[in-house]
C-alpha cells in the first residue's frame, strides 16, 4: 500500500487523504490520544496481515461520530492555540497544553478526559517527535518512565521513534545558536542504538507486541505499531 504511514494516521484522526498529486507531512512534536470502537477493527485488519502488501484498509475521511474522541497533547502553548483555532470538530477532537513528564498534572487532566468519554483506557496512542526530546530533558530513566506512562493507558500505540543521528542534528543546531547544552546529552547510555532499545523495553519491560512497521515518515523515520498482551 502506498504511503501507509500518512494514510493510516490520516484515517485514524478522521482527515482527509490526500487526492491525486498531492502529499502530506505528519506533524511534529505531539502524543496524541484517540477512543474510538470502529477503530478496534482497523487495527484487527493491520495485525491479522502478514505484510504490508496485504494491507486493503478503506481509507476514507471520517464524519465526526458521538462516540469517536482525540486528545492532543502538547507542551507548546502556541501550537496548541493553533490546532484549537483550526479544529472542524471540537465536539469529538480537544487540544491540550500540557507537560507530559508533569505526572500530577497531566495525570488529572488525562483522567478528566477518559471519564467524559466514559473510557478506561485509550484505544491509541500516537507518538511522534517526542522521544528525543523527553530523552535530552529527563535521561534514560525519564524516556522509559514516559514509555511505561503511555503503555499503561492505551491499548494500542503508534511510536516514531528517533535516531541518534537525529540527537547529533540537535545537539549542533545547540552549539550553533550558542545554546547551553542539555545537561542528560552526556549521561545517556542509549545512544546509537536507541531505537532498538526503545524497541526492546517496550517488549519487554512493558509487555508489548510489535504488530507492523508502518513505513517511514517524511524525515526516514520508522513509525511502528505496537499492541498491549
Amino acid at each position: 500500500m502506498q504511503d501507509l504511514t500518512v494514510s493510516l494516521y490520516k484515517h485514524l484522526t478522521g482527515q482527509k487523504e490526500p487526492e491525486a498529486g498531492e502529499t502530506y507531512e505528519l506533524q511534529n512534536d505531539q502524543c496524541t490520544y484517540r477512543t474510538d470502537k470502529d477503530l478496534q477493527e482497523t487495527l484487527a485488519q493491520i495485525e491479522d496481515a502478514q505484510t504490508l502488501d496485504e494491507m486493503s484498509i478503506d481509507i476514507k475521511p471520517l464524519k465526526p461520530l458521538h462516540d469517536l474522541y482525540l486528545l492532543g497533547v502538547d507542551l507548546d502553548e502556541t501550537l496548541i492555540q493553533r490546532a484549537t483555532e483550526a479544529n472542524p470538530f471540537p465536539n469529538n477532537i480537544e487540544f491540550l497544553t500540557a507537560d507530559i513528564m508533569d505526572i500530577s498534572k497531566c495525570d488529572v487532566c488525562l483522567d478528566q478526559f477518559l471519564s467524559r468519554v466514559q473510557k478506561r483506557i485509550f484505544d491509541i496512542t500516537f507518538c511522534f517527535s517526542v522521544t528525543m526530546w523527553i530523552h535530552l530533558n529527563h535521561g534514560d530513566d525519564g524516556l522509559q518512565q514516559f514509555l511505561q506512562r503511555v503503555v499503561q493507558r492505551t491499548q494500542f500505540l503508534i511510536i516514531e521513534p528517533q535516531p541518534w543521528k537525529c540527537y547529533r542534528s540537535a545537539m549542533r543546531r545547540m552549539r550553533k545558536l550558542k545554546c547551553k547544552e542539555f545537561t542528560q546529552f552526556r549521561t545517556l547510555k542509549w545512544k546509537d542504538d536507541v531505537e532498538e532499545q526503545i524497541d526492546v523495553f517496550l517488549r519487554t519491560v512493558c509487555h508489548m507486541t510489535l504488530v507492523q512497521t508502518l513505513g517511514q515518515t517524511g524525515w526516514e523515520r520508522k513509525v511502528l505499531l505496537y499492541k498491549r498482551n
